[in-house]
């Protein structure tokens, strides 16, 4: 038999019909290919090839540094182990006997002023003096025996700011030794305090240096430890 043409007018719909499913395809493939690039744009950089296990191996961390050194620095901030060769140790190495004059400084107490040291007393306090440096005792101002409560009524009676609290053996017993920092008179001033309770005394020595002192005088600070350690004399 002889084909039939379809009419014209099926042919036009068939036609948009074709069409149309082109497109819905086209738009599908689309979808997908846009969909498989956004997977690999978001694989992790360090993604790699199963077929390789050496590709972008991660770069081993860095080892941690070293400890630093125990030291024997009294003014050692942070809470470091105790250092070698203690400098508050009554066996740190000084002799017995170390130069100057006894003066009585109240409730039984002593010290031995350093050679060249000015004295002055005022009131119930002795202060010993020398080219930004004052060693000074006088009397606890409060009740407490709680070096916490000490400190903060120190920091706040003389406008400084506490920085620790180690310990020290003077007159044989176990010490607190207070160490604080600020200005004084408007210069850079560090301190540390030692508070003396006993059964017939309550006192308080001060040893005072400027920062720039400290920092160009290491004499300064082996001063220091020699005046808790020796010339500092209990009842």
């Amino acid at each position: 038999p002889v084909p039939v043409a379809a009419p014209p007018r099926r042919r036009a719909v068939l036609a948009i019909v074709l069409a149309g499913v082109a497109v819905t395809l086209a738009l599908a493939a689309a979808l997908a290919l846009r969909k498989a690039n956004h997977a690999r744009h978001d694989e992790p950089a360090h993604a790699h090839d199963d077929d390789d296990d050496h590709d972008h191996d991660a770069a081993p961390p860095d080892a941690p540094p070293p400890p630093a050194p125990p030291t024997n620095d009294p003014w050692q901030s942070g809470s470091a182990a105790p250092p070698v060769n203690d400098p508050w140790s009554t066996h740190a190495g000084a002799s017995a006997d170390v130069a100057g004059d006894k003066l009585a400084v109240g409730e039984g107490l002593q010290l031995i002023a350093p050679p060249g040291f000015a004295v002055k007393r005022i009131g119930t306090a002795t202060y010993l003096t020398q080219r930004d440096i004052t060693i000074a005792a006088a009397p606890l101002a409060i009740g407490s025996n709680d070096p916490a409560e000490l400190a903060r009524d120190f920091a706040r009676r003389f406008g400084l700011t506490f920085d620790r609290k180690q310990t020290l053996s003077l007159g044989g017993q176990d010490r607190p030794l207070l160490l604080f920092h600020g200005p004084v008179n408007g210069v850079a001033m560090r301190q540390a305090v030692v508070p003396l309770i006993g059964p017939s005394y309550r006192m308080a020595v001060v040893f005072q240096v400027s920062n720039r002192r400290l920092q160009r005088d290491t004499a300064a600070n082996q001063l220091m430890v020699e005046t808790f350690n020796q010339r500092v004399l209990v009842p």
